[in-house]
């Protein structure tokens, strides 16, 4: 049953988030590593940025292809929740809540992310597209 909050996903969106996924994770780690090199500025906060785009999008990668549907609520809590309920979802839903509940200082405070945070949210996301693997994605 799809709920209200929810937004059905066919084979390509799933696909598709699966990539952004891999993407924002690929860039997070060529900020991280290049970007001082680079003259990247704030280089902590736009890893931690790249980091949380990319756990969201293996989550709806993952919830799409295991159980047909993605979150669409305008509350993070409740894609973690729906994440919780794909088999073997739970571990990767505690992930997917550091990373949510780090979203709002990340993308929109003038707060500079620490150099630890980053490294925790970038595991986190790590930890999520390593586990699409799980679910043939």
């Amino acid at each position: 049953m799809t709920l209200p909050r929810d937004r059905p996903m066919d084979r390509h969106e799933v696909d598709v988030r699966a990539r952004h996924a891999r993407s924002y994770l690929q860039a997070a780690q060529l900020v991280h590593d290049l970007g001082d090199d680079a003259d990247v500025d704030t280089v902590t906060t736009v890893v931690a940025s790249l980091a949380v785009l990319s756990g969201i999008a293996a989550a709806d990668a993952i919830c799409g292809r295991s159980l047909g549907r993605r979150s669409a609520s305008t509350s993070h809590g409740d894609a973690v929740a729906l994440l919780a309920t794909v088999t073997g979802g739970k571990p990767l839903s505690n992930d997917l809540s550091r990373l949510v509940t780090a979203k709002t200082n990340v993308h929109y405070s003038s707060m500079l992310i620490t150099a630890a945070t980053a490294e925790d949210l970038l595991r986190y996301a790590r930890r999520l597209v390593d586990g699409m693997d799980l679910y043939s994605l």
